[in-house]
């Protein structure tokens, strides 16, 4: 595929200077995916593995991802 892969270690090693040990919030991953969406024009994928939550967490989490911009 032709895209922007935004992994969870690159959002928490960029973001935050730690590991990936989920320490960053959805608001804060939505964040930097927006901030991607603003200047790339080809697919991002997004690493949000854990759904941050229960089952309604994760439809707002892949809601929120889509207005941010992301592709999957």
């Amino acid at each position: 595929f032709d895209g922007i892969f935004s992994t969870g270690f690159g959002v928490s090693a960029a973001l935050l200077g730690q590991p990936d040990m989920e320490l960053y919030t959805l608001s804060e991953n939505v964040a930097t995916v927006n901030r991607m969406a603003n200047v790339v024009r080809k697919p991002i994928f997004v690493d949000a593995d854990t759904g941050y939550g229960s089952v309604l967490n994760v439809g707002r989490a892949v809601r929120e991802f889509e207005k941010a911009g992301a592709a999957a």
